[in-house]
């Protein structure tokens, strides 16, 4: 089993599983994909916020039931994707500088999603060593029902529904509660992030904005959100996969343009690239896709799938003709 460094790559100087492909990436290249940018990442997250912000401005000032509940929709795409920009300075792609990258992806990246960069790190560089194995927090953390593939197509629709009222919320908590590595953060981490909480509610209260922090918030934090989380984790490593071969494991999926904004922001839908190559920063992740397509054994055994409600969705159910499909039985 190969082992991680601190910043996520993989040891033996190239991030990469030595002897899966009989062409690597050249180090020259792979060292030019890997660069930080940290005007990209800088200005994707102010560009979300932004995002984040005029939804609210509008949906108060043009308010209407149908219009909200697109804002609903929208936010949850938002919030998602300051969950994939958590990842980035989860890996330390973020900035050069590692006390700002953490202080940023905290701050503004994590703490709005009631997580902690740090326990996400934990975490997240487990499941990076220990992929699809019972070492993996995040394969033993879906072992349940939801995660039983194939399903029927009426049980997965349910599923979904049930993420969209807020039903299966309680349970994703009570899930990260319990992970005792998310839960491995420094004291004075935890009591600056529950200050924050504090200072921020108390402040809604104070200054008359609670209503906005509820709607626009809370909600979409209990039902969109987690229903795009949902979504991106088993088109990620569920449904139709083999596990027989680490291009096998995880998925790529090739998405509709309005996909993007919901269920994969910032590229996170190349996901075997991303486990290849774990130094890789978001936005060069579609140029190493398309360089890996050009190795005959990546392009022939990579699981890439064209769309998340077209494929990844489809992959997940029951072929009906046969009785069942490839798939993860938990």
């Amino acid at each position: 089993m190969m082992t991680t460094t601190s910043d996520g790559a993989f040891e033996g100087g190239a991030d990469e599983y030595v002897g899966l492909l009989p062409a690597r990436v050249p180090r020259d290249v792979l060292h030019k994909l890997s660069r930080i940018d940290q005007r990209q990442f800088l200005g994707r997250t102010v560009l979300e916020w932004l995002l984040y912000a005029g939804a609210v401005w509008l949906c108060e000032a043009y308010w209407h039931p149908i219009l909200y509940a697109v804002t609903l929709f929208w936010i949850g795409g938002r919030m998602h994707a300051f969950g994939v920009l958590m990842h980035e300075a989860t890996h330390y792609r973020a900035l050069r500088s590692r006390r700002l990258n953490d202080l940023i992806g905290e701050v503004l990246l994590a703490w709005p999603l009631t997580v902690t960069l740090h326990g996400y790190r934990n975490n997240h560089f487990a499941h990076h060593r220990e992929l699809n194995s019972e070492r993996d927090p995040d394969w033993v953390r879906t072992r349940t029902r939801k995660y039983e593939f194939p399903q029927t197509r009426m049980r997965l629709y349910l599923e979904f529904a049930k993420y969209l009222v807020g039903l299966n919320f309680p349970g994703e908590i009570a899930a990260f509660l319990t992970d005792r590595l998310m839960n491995e953060v420094p004291r004075r981490l935890q009591c600056g992030r529950i200050a924050a909480y504090m200072l921020l509610i108390c402040s809604s209260i104070y200054f008359s904005f609670w209503k906005l922090l509820l709607l626009y918030w809370a909600v979409p934090l209990v039902t969109t959100f987690f229903l795009f989380m949902y979504i991106r984790s088993i088109a990620e490593h569920f449904g139709g996969m083999e596990y027989d071969h680490l291009l096998t494991g995880s998925r790529t999926v090739l998405p509709l343009w309005w996909e993007k904004l919901f269920f994969c922001p910032h590229h996170i839908n190349y996901h075997i690239e991303h486990h290849l190559y774990p130094s890789v920063p978001c936005h060069n992740l579609p140029a190493l896709h398309d360089l890996l397509m050009r190795d005959g054994v990546f392009k022939g055994k990579a699981h890439v799938t064209r769309g998340y409600l077209t494929g990844v969705v489809t992959e997940c159910q029951l072929d009906p003709s046969k009785g069942s499909s490839p798939g993860r039985v938990v």
